[in-house]
C-alpha cells in the first residue's frame, strides 16, 4: 500500500487450497477492482484434476480476506482456468485448456456477475471457430458491457497458430459474439492474443510478431 512516499508489503496471499504444492501455480493470473483481487490458479487439482480456480479476495478494512471461489458450473479436468479480469461488478475467468468435441485445448471463458457477496455464472463463451489447441482464453478482458478473449493458436486461411481476439457484447444477461479479430500483417505463430479493451478502444498485442525482420519483436494493434 502506497503511504504517500514508499510502497509497504501490506501481507502476503497464500493458496488455502493447496493439497499438493508442486502441483500448483497460484498467482500466476491475477486482476484487481476496487476492493476486490482475483488470484488464478490454472494448475489447481481441488475441483477436477488441472481443472483450475480463480480465487476471490475483499479488502475489508486491513485485511484481504477470501469470500469465493470461482469455479465453472461444468468443471472438468484439464480445463486450467486461471487467466482472470474484473470490472465493477463483472468478471471473465479462462480456461484455456478446455477440449471441445475431442478436440484438445479448444478452450473457453465464463463470465461471473457479483451480486452481493455472490458471484453468480452468467454466460459460458466459445468461440465460433474452434480448432485444435486454440487455448481461446489464455488471455481475457472485461470493461463495461463488453468482453474481449485471446486465443493465441487460432488459425485460419491467414496462416497456422496467427492468434485471434473475439469481441463479446452484453445485451441484458447476454453475451452476443461481435467480431473475431486477426492482425492485418498475420503470419505464422504470431500469437496474436493479449487482449486489453473498453468500450471503444482494443489494443491486442502478438508477442511473436516478426514484422520486417526475420527475429521476433513482437507488435500491438489498436482497434477502434
Amino acid at each position: 500500500k502506497f503511504d504517500g512516499n514508499d510502497w509497504l508489503q501490506e501481507m502476503v496471499i497464500l493458496d488455502t487450497l493447496t493439497t499438493n504444492i508442486t502441483d500448483e501455480c497460484f498467482g500466476t493470473r491475477m486482476a484487481g477492482y476496487g476492493d476486490y483481487l482475483l488470484i488464478g490458479d490454472p494448475c489447481d487439482n481441488e475441483f477436477a484434476e488441472d481443472a483450475g480456480v480463480v480465487v476471490v479476495y475483499k479488502k475489508e478494512n486491513s485485511e484481504w480476506v477470501k469470500k469465493t471461489e470461482l469455479v465453472p458450473i461444468d468443471v472438468m479436468p484439464e480445463q486450467g482456468c486461471g487467466p482472470v479480469a474484473i470490472y465493477e461488478n463483472y468478471a471473465i475467468v479462462g480456461c484455456p485448456r478446455e477440449s471441445i468435441d475431442s478436440e484438445e485445448s479448444v478452450g473457453s471463458a465464463y463470465v461471473y456477475k457479483r451480486e452481493g457477496e455472490e458471484w453468480i455464472e452468467q454466460a459460458k463463451l466459445l468461440p465460433p471457430d474452434p480448432s485444435f489447441t486454440a487455448n481461446f482464453g489464455l488471455r481475457v478482458s472485461i470493461h463495461e458491457d463488453y468482453a474481449f478473449v485471446g486465443a493465441p493458436g487460432s488459425r485460419n486461411l491467414e496462416g497456422d497458430r496467427i492468434g485471434a481476439a473475439y469481441v463479446y457484447k452484453r445485451e441484458g444477461d447476454n453475451w452476443l459474439e461481435q467480431t473475431r479479430l486477426t492482425s492485418s500483417d498475420a503470419m505464422d505463430n504470431d500469437g496474436f492474443s493479449r487482449v486489453k479493451g473498453n468500450s471503444d478502444t482494443l489494443i491486442v498485442g502478438a508477442s511473436r510478431a516478426i514484422g520486417a525482420n526475420p527475429f521476433y519483436k513482437g507488435a500491438a494493434y489498436i482497434f477502434v
